[in-house]
């Protein structure tokens, strides 16, 4: 996040000159100009004030007209743990976020952009085991894709990228699962048949590219 920092550095035990130095951290971008998009179970949902438990959770931030920045998320748990959440960076400006509440109960997700909170961010949001809405009042989008891979990643980068029937692409939500597997999550927008690489350190893994309908 942006504010002034103070950075100690040690040599032996001891400081070194001029040692701690006070810097100040400056926002890159404008997060003001980030919007957010919601989706729950492949359905999209007006705002990000509450979460139905067990169901994926995919939040949109749409950062093309904030110039520079990533996009950063922190979700506090009802229990107050605090956790880092992966962020995909897709090609066309937009940054996805996935998440699935395991539990009832208050959680507060942070979105910043360029260190800085997006609009509305802090997100006061309440997670319950009822839909959110019923079924017919929301807007019909597509439902992820899930996948689970054999492969197990040593100390490379492992990546993907989905071609839909577009030409578009976009990229997918990849998880170790630290078992010999991993999943593969990806929320589509066009019906058709879509392609998708997985790579690790710019190689094919076995299987590799996937193609699915929607």
């Amino acid at each position: 996040s942006t504010g002034p920092y103070t950075i100690t550095i040690k040599y032996g035990g001891d400081e070194i000159p001029y040692s701690p130095y006070r810097i100040q951290s400056l926002p890159t971008g404008d997060a003001s100009k980030c919007r957010l998009t919601v989706s729950i179970g492949g359905h999209g949902v007006s705002s990000l004030h509450k979460l139905q438990t067990s169901e994926d959770t995919v939040i949109t931030v749409d950062a093309k007209a904030a110039g520079k920045g990533k996009v950063t998320c922190k979700v506090l748990t009802p229990q107050g743990m605090e956790l880092d959440m992966d962020v995909v960076e897709n090609h066309d400006g937009t940054f996805d976020i996935y998440y699935t509440a395991p539990e009832p109960g208050k959680y507060v997700i942070t979105i910043r952009f360029g260190g800085q909170n997006i609009p509305k961010s802090p997100f006061q949001v309440m997670a319950t085991n009822e839909p959110v809405v019923p079924r017919d009042t929301v807007d019909p989008l597509f439902r992820p894709v899930n996948f689970l891979v054999p492969f197990t990643p040593q100390q490379g980068e492992i990546t993907g990228e989905v071609r839909m029937p577009s030409g578009k692409t976009g990229r997918p939500h990849i998880t170790d699962n630290k078992d010999g597997t991993i999943t593969i999550k990806y929320q589509p927008t066009e019906r058709g048949l879509h392609e998708m690489d997985i790579k690790y350190d710019g190689n094919h893994i076995p299987g590799s590219p996937l193609q699915f309908y929607v």
